[in-house]
């Protein structure tokens, strides 16, 4: 088990660093280790983007990090459901090595070590908003705490449609960064709820969606 513990250890600390990297600016100094927001949406397949060529998505917001930034065009979902692919990207492991996690509605055993928690052990500032690591239970596997980190979710905002979350995001995001001071690292998990959304009649209809336009 201790090798194990260890060999996990080590799986971690390889995706804190690339996600460090890739996600940060580049720096070589100790002194000022680069922050972190991961984005991660709730049931979106890839096409369905401005960026990848959808006519009818409108994305600008991810068209623009798309643009400007790095696209994995040969990246892939580690698991098809919710729970198992968010505990893959925690870990950075495959989900048939994390037992009972590679099951929707189960648990993240606290022996798997997180990137999270090992930002958190070199002095980051951890948290989420939204959707962190879900659906599943955190005390049968020896967790207290959402392996994303501290949620902040006070903020809510009124939706522009009924089956959208209410959360607002961007405003959980600042009181996040106005408990840290300046000069702590951070990293922040933004776990939007859409497009994984609750069904509204015609809503498409409402939004100037036409079958003839849609993406195939």
């Amino acid at each position: 088990m201790k090798t194990h513990s260890v060999e996990n250890r080590k799986h971690n600390v390889l995706v804190a660093m690339i996600a460090a990297c890739l996600l940060g600016p580049s720096t070589s100094s100790a002194e000022s280790p680069p922050n972190i927001l991961f984005c991660i949406s709730d049931g979106q397949s890839f096409a369905h983007t401005g960026a990848y060529g959808d006519p009818v998505v409108q994305t600008p917001a991810f068209d623009r990090v798309a643009r400007e930034g790095l696209r994995f065009t040969h990246a892939f979902c580690e698991a098809p459901t919710c729970g198992p692919s968010r505990s893959a990207i925690l870990t950075g492991q495959h989900i048939w090595r994390l037992e009972e996690a590679g099951n929707i509605h189960s648990t993240l055993p606290a022996k798997f070590a997180t990137y999270t928690e090992l930002l958190a052990e070199a002095g980051y500032s951890v948290g989420y908003t939204g959707k962190g690591w879900s659906p599943g239970r955190l005390e049968p596997g020896g967790r207290t705490t959402n392996p994303a980190g501290m949620k902040f979710a006070r903020h809510n905002r009124k939706p522009p449609f009924k089956a959208m979350s209410a959360a607002d995001y961007a405003t959980n995001f600042q009181e996040f960064l106005e408990q840290i001071s300046e000069d702590q690292p951070f990293c922040f998990w933004l776990g939007t709820y859409e497009p994984h959304r609750g069904y509204q009649p015609v809503i498409g209809k409402q939004t100037g969606k036409a079958p003839a336009n849609m993406h195939r």
